[in-house]
C-alpha cells in the first residue's frame, strides 16, 4: 500500500512539473496597432517583427519576447507615436524605444540600464504578420 501511494505522488508530482514547464504564456505585451507588421532597418540589418501581443527582434540571433522572458520581467507602454517596452532581466534593465515619423519609418533606441546602446531607422516591409 505505501509502495502504491508512494508511486501515485511522484507520478502526479511529476505531471504537475511537466505541466508547469509547458504552461501558457501570460499575455504582457500589447503592441499598438500603427507599429503591427515587420519594420528592418537597411543598413543595420535589424528586423523588428510586431505581432498582437509578441514581438521578435532579429539580428545575429532572434530575441522572441514572448518565449524569452517572463510577465514579471516584461512592460510595455504606447501613445499615438511612441512604443516603449522594458525589461528587467535580474539587475539589468533594457528599454527599447519607438517613435512613428510616419506610417512607413520609425526610429528606434535601445538602452541598456539608461545608456543609448543602439539606435537607428526601421521602414515598415509588411503591415501583417
Amino acid at each position: 500500500m505505501n509502495k502504491k501511494l508512494t508511486c501515485a505522488c511522484s507520478l502526479i508530482l511529476a505531471v504537475l512539473f511537466i505541466a508547469g514547464c509547458f504552461a501558457s504564456y501570460e499575455e504582457v505585451l500589447d503592441p499598438p496597432s500603427w507599429i503591427m507588421g515587420t519594420w528592418t532597418s537597411s543598413y543595420s540589418g535589424i528586423t523588428f517583427r510586431f505581432y498582437s501581443d509578441n514581438v521578435k527582434y532579429e539580428d545575429e540571433t532572434i530575441i522572441d519576447f514572448k518565449r524569452s522572458y517572463t510577465s514579471d520581467m516584461v512592460s510595455d507602454s504606447s501613445t499615438d507615436t511612441v512604443y516603449r517596452i522594458t525589461v528587467q532581466d535580474g539587475a539589468q534593465i533594457t528599454e527599447y524605444v519607438f517613435t512613428k515619423s510616419d506610417d512607413s519609418n520609425l526610429s528606434y533606441a535601445i538602452y541598456t540600464d539608461g545608456a543609448l546602446t543602439r539606435s537607428g531607422l526601421l521602414s515598415r516591409e509588411t503591415t501583417t504578420i
